[in-house]
Formats: C-alpha cells, structure tokens, sequence
C-alpha cells in the first residue's frame, strides 16, 4: 500500500526522487517498483552488519525535503520515527499520535474507519500545503523483469493463462485447506486451468488432499511452489486470475497488474482490501465461511467467463 503513496507523491511532484526504507526480506519485492528510485535496507542486526548501518546512515543523512513514517493510523513503529528523526529531512510528517507527535513536524490525522490507501495519500498534503489532494489513491504498481517472466511462463506452464489461488498459512486469515481445494475443484470441473501457491515453509502443498485434487484435475491443476520474490510477482503478472483471503499476496497480485478476488471476514481487513476497478478487483466479505465459498467461486467464474467483456 505505501507504493500507492509514493505513486501520489511522483503525481504532485513528477520530478521527484523517492526511496525508501524498509527490512532486507522486504526489499527483494519492491525492486520492480517504478514509483521508488532507491531502495535502503535496515540491517536485521546493526551490530553484525556495521557497513550496511553505515550506508544507511550516510542515505538518511543525505538531505531530504520530507521523511514520512509509513504507519497505520494509532499504531505507531519506534523503529520508524526513529529513522525519520534520524534522517536530515526538512519535515517529518506521520500519523498523529501519543507516540508520534515528539518525532514529527507534521502530524496527520486519519479516521479510523478511512480505507488504508486513502489515510496514507493523507500524508502528502503537508508537502504541498496550498493544494486540495483531490485524486483517488494511485493503485500500487511492480514490473517484473524479463527474466522473471520467463521462469513466471515455465512455471505457469503452456496453454491458456491459468488462475493462481494462493492458500495462506496466516493463522488469523487462512481457510481451511478443503475450502480451498473445493473452489478449486469447481473451477477444474469447468474447464479452468488452476494452479494452488503456497508461502515458503508450507507443509500443506505435500498434503494427500492436494495430490488427489491434482490427479482429479485432468491436467487442469498444479501446485506452485514458494518462489523467489521476483518469480512470484512476475507469475502474478501472468496469470489470468488470483485468489485469496491473504492480505499481503493480493496486494502484490494487484501491484503485478493482476485481476483478483479477495475473500475478507473483518472490517479491518475490508479497508486493507480497498482497490477500485470494474471488472478487475472484487472484495467479497463474508462471516460465513460456506457463505464465502460460494460467493468465490460465482464470482471467479464469471469473471473468467467475461474476461472479454471486463465491465459485464
């Protein structure tokens, strides 16, 4: 969500120069994002690794027009203010709170019930204070290289594009692996070509259930492997379909230019899935899980059935 940010800042101020900085197993994803210019990695130990703090420091301290501090409104990260404070930045602009207001020149203020994407587009206003921000928040964007692409392609396997479901592990958000493997059956039974990704370290992609999806399939299922950040995001891009109830996959799915399904339970969750487009992103929210299910597969279905005809 913070690339739809930095796509609103390159939006007010198109000659720019916008990096970020962010945990070394976050950056590999965001090196296709043409909306950042620099990416700086915070050293998981800074005692272990004293060159890559050092780089860092000398970045921070480079001379910045504004550092923000990319937190959820009432949350604030010490680690995050503390890099704005670190930084020689003519302003400091974050969200407002108890924590935050000693670190900042500029506290902004969000609702709470304000979709994410639109809180965050909030923290541009102090940079151009005697404009309205009146656009909608920019969607985030990541282009995959060629080669990624490529290994996306082999992965995918010939034939017609096929759907990817990415099946979370997450604790708080993972369906049953069965409801899974039941909308997958329905969209295998109509001809649909569906390939099953899991995260890396997710023992259920060995599970009996999968392999006896797969040989039910007919040809028309497969599991992806976890895989490296720029094969992931490059098979997002080419796939003709993605679904999942995992926040953090759909939101590269979406960055990637994918058309995607959300399956969501709480109002927390409805903000974080918050991206507009006809006929490309529809966030279904449902307490129920036998509700949700059917509700994934109507609406999968007849997206891949108009998918010449996006607005149907």
């Amino acid at each position: 969500m913070v690339l739809s940010l930095a796509a609103g800042c390159r939006r007010l101020f198109p000659d720019i120069r916008i990096a970020a900085v962010m945990r070394e197993t976050l950056a590999p994803f965001f090196a296709g994002a043409p909306d950042l210019d620099a990416i700086h990695v915070l050293p998981r130990r800074a005692l272990v690794s004293p060159r890559a703090t050092v780089r860092l420091f000398r970045a921070l301290r480079a001379g910045w027009d504004a550092a923000i501090a990319c937190d959820p409104p009432g949350k604030s990260s010490m680690t995050a203010l503390a890099l704005c404070l670190v930084a020689r930045a003519g302003r400091r602009i974050g969200f407002a709170n108890e924590e935050s207001r000693a670190f900042l020149t500029d506290a902004v203020s969000a609702p709470s019930d304000e979709p994410m994407r639109a809180s965050l587009l909030r923290l541009t206003a102090p940079l151009k204070p005697e404009t309205r921000i009146s656009f909608s928040p920019p969607l985030p964007r990541v282009v995959p290289d060629s080669a990624a692409l490529a290994a996306a392609e082999n992965l995918l396997g010939r034939g017609a594009p096929a759907t990817v479901i990415f099946v979370s592990k997450h604790w708080s958000k993972g369906w049953p692996l069965a409801a899974w493997l039941r909308v997958a059956s329905c969209l295998t039974d109509a001809g649909h070509r569906i390939r099953l990704a899991f995260g890396p370290g997710d023992d259920r992609a060995a599970d009996p259930a999968v392999a006896a999806w797969v040989e039910k399939s007919g040809g028309r299922g497969a599991v992806l492997l976890a895989q490296a950040p720029a094969v992931l995001i490059a098979t997002l891009a080419k796939c003709r379909l993605f679904l999942s109830n995992d926040c953090g996959p759909y939101h590269l799915a979406v960055a990637a230019g994918a058309r995607c399904v959300g399956v969501f339970s709480t109002d927390e969750a409805r903000r974080d899935f918050g991206y507009e487009a006809p006929g490309r992103f529809v966030a279904i929210h449902a307490s129920d899980p036998l509700t949700a299910e059917a509700r994934v597969v109507e609406t999968a279905r007849a997206l891949l059935e108009n998918e010449k005809n996006p607005a149907a």
